[in-house]
C-alpha cells in the first residue's frame, strides 16, 4: 500500500534523464501488471533519445516479460517456488529467432542476469533492438520496476551494452535521493 501512495515520476526522472545524457539511448521506466495468469511489462515513463534511429513504444504498452530484458529482471526477486509458478503460467511464445522459448535455458539466462544484477536482451522481441535493465526493489526484495535503455543493433556493440549497463548501475547505486526502496542496498535474493 506504501508504494501506491508515491508518486515515482519526480524521483526517479532526474536518474532517467541523467542516463539518457550519457548514453542517449531512449530510457523507460517499466511496471509488472499480471494479465489473465501471467505478469507483462508495461512502458510506465519514456525519455526518447535525440538520435534518428531510436526506439519509441507507446505508454501503457504491454510487453511479455519472457524476452524482454526488463521482464527478465522482474523475476531477481522471486522465491523459487514463485519462480516455478510463474514459468508454468507465462507464455513462452517466439517473437524472434532469438527469443528463449526453452524454460530451462530461460532459468540459466536468470542464474547470470542474478549475478551480473542486469540484464542485457539482444533482439529477442524486437529484431533491431537491444535493451539493458536494472531492477528496482522495494525493501522486500521483490522487483517493483525495472529501468531499461533500448538500443538499436546498429549501435550495440558488447562493449556499448556492457558500458551502458556499468552506467546505469553508476547512476543509481551512486544517488542520494533514490529511496532505498527504488534501487540503493536491494538484495538480489538467491534461489
Amino acid at each position: 500500500a506504501l508504494y501506491q501512495n508515491i508518486d515515482v515520476k519526480p524521483i526517479i526522472i532526474p536518474y532517467m534523464d541523467r542516463i539518457r545524457e550519457l548514453t542517449d539511448e531512449t530510457v523507460t521506466l517499466n511496471y509488472f501488471a499480471k494479465v489473465d495468469r501471467y505478469y507483462a511489462s508495461i512502458d510506465f515513463i519514456q525519455l526518447e533519445s535525440s538520435q534518428s534511429l531510436k526506439l519509441s513504444s507507446k505508454i501503457g504498452g504491454r510487453s511479455p516479460i519472457h524476452c524482454t530484458a526488463a521482464g527478465k529482471v522482474r523475476f531477481l526477486g522471486y522465491s523459487d517456488a514463485m519462480l516455478q509458478e510463474q514459468l508454468e503460467n507465462t507464455p513462452f511464445d517466439r517473437y524472434t529467432d532469438r527469443t528463449v522459448t526453452d524454460r530451462e535455458l530461460f532459468r540459466k539466462q536468470l542464474d547470470e542476469i542474478r549475478k551480473k544484477g542486469y540484464c542485457i536482451e539482444k533482439e529477442e522481441y524486437l529484431p533491431g533492438i537491444c535493451s539493458v535493465a536494472v531492477p528496482m526493489f522495494k525493501y522486500t526484495g521483490r522487483v517493483i520496476y525495472a529501468l531499461s535503455v533500448h538500443v538499436p543493433s546498429l549501435r550495440a556493440s558488447d562493449e556499448r551494452l556492457q558500458e551502458i549497463a556499468e552506467i546505469m548501475m553508476d547512476v543509481l547505486s551512486s544517488a542520494t535521493t533514490c529511496p532505498d526502496f527504488l534501487f540503493k542496498g536491494a538484495p538480489i535474493p538467491k534461489l
